[in-house]
């Protein structure tokens, strides 16, 4: 059984400056200084050195101690993988330049061995991709919100995106490996593209007729609607790998817009609109709640044909998973389960809109 090290130089943003983590007169020295997590057959060392400095220059002329603001714009994170089997340290080493044309130094893919350490081989090299992003995401993490360096983003813990995106992550991170018999050479575990498209909704695009209404925003200086600023943000966020923070955007647009619609109500037709006092209907709803409002009141003035029960149902989970991630600590949700809430909230967000005077 043999060792693997496998060494990401993970960059901090597409800006060489403007997306750097920086540093007060102090950068940690190298390896010694790494940060450590054992995990099972893997130690991955989080590590920051001279050359991850984004301009040295300074550093030339003057010592550490002496500069203020030292911007690091890369970050190493090690992956030290034990018990790895030598015949697949091998194969590793002698596919170093498959992605150069296809060259394969060892095994060929006619051989009848090759599927099987090609598998093992991608399936290693998801394991070291889910560390090295979690390692790297829980110093972004710290460094966000505890020193309040805002600009940094995470990087994204997806699978799907891990050969596709432009650079490549393995590629961008010009990520490489070592064993105790082979020096540093190409890291690239075979994995299979997957391009996801996803489709604008048909009221995205820009029609004819509200050339008009652009016009007349741009000259009248007023506000965008809040509540569809709120769902574009919630998108937005969505799509840059922010879930979390995607959902507590859905669901203010969701308060937003119910208050709204409760400040001047349009019932629909029917016999409820009767019986149904509108004048006290925005204390009401600010006495009952966001959540008691979703379960009861809007059930009651919107029938099933305006207002499905399925966009209820998942306004109710939008609104418990808020509750979970702002008030339970709730660290992550699933893009697809995010992206049909924020779906359904931006449905029912327009019909409200349609009922509000």
């Amino acid at each position: 059984m043999g060792i693997l090290i496998v060494r990401h130089a993970i960059p901090t943003g597409e800006d060489q400056f403007g997306t750097c983590v920086n540093f007060y007169r102090w950068i940690p020295a190298g390896r010694e200084d790494a940060i450590i997590k054992n995990v099972d057959n893997f130690t991955v060392r989080l590590w920051i050195d001279k050359n991850c400095i984004a301009d040295p220059s300074p550093l030339e002329e003057m010592s550490v101690e002496k500069c203020t603001n030292i911007c690091v714009n890369k970050i190493y994170v090690d992956v030290e993988v034990r018990n790895v089997p030598e015949d697949l340290v091998a194969f590793i080493y002698n596919e170093r330049d498959r992605p150069r044309g296809g060259i394969h130094y060892g095994i060929k893919p006619r051989d009848e061995k090759y599927d099987k350490f090609n598998n093992a081989y991608k399936e290693l090299g998801g394991k070291v991709f889910k560390l090295a992003v979690k390692m790297y995401n829980r110093f972004i993490s710290f460094v966000y919100a505890n020193k309040g360096q805002y600009w940094l983003s995470k990087g994204l813990l997806d699978m799907d995106r891990m050969s596709n995106q432009i650079p490549s992550f393995n590629v961008g991170c010009n990520a490489k490996v070592k064993s105790d018999n082979y020096d540093w050479v190409r890291w690239c575990p075979p994995f299979t593209d997957v391009i996801r498209i996803i489709l604008p909704d048909e009221d995205a695009s820009v029609r004819e007729d509200e050339w008009a209404r652009i016009k007349e925003f741009i000259e009248d200086g007023s506000r965008t609607d809040l509540v569809l600023e709120l769902l574009a943000n919630a998108q937005s966020l969505l799509e840059n790998g922010n879930r979390k923070s995607a959902v507590i955007e859905a669901v203010s647009a969701l308060d937003v817009a119910i208050h709204n619609f409760a400040k001047s109500p349009l019932i629909p037709s029917g016999t409820i609109k009767e019986r149904v006092n509108v004048n006290n209907l925005e204390s009401e709803v600010k006495h009952l709640g966001l959540m008691v409002t979703v379960n009861h009141l809007l059930p009651i003035l919107f029938p099933s044909n305006i207002l499905t029960t399925n966009f209820l149902n998942q306004c109710r989970e939008a609104i418990e998973l808020r509750n979970n991630v702002v008030h339970n600590g709730m660290r992550d949700v699933s893009e697809e389960r995010t992206r049909n809430l924020i779906y359904a909230v931006t449905k029912v967000c327009k019909i409200l809109a349609e009922y509000t005077g």
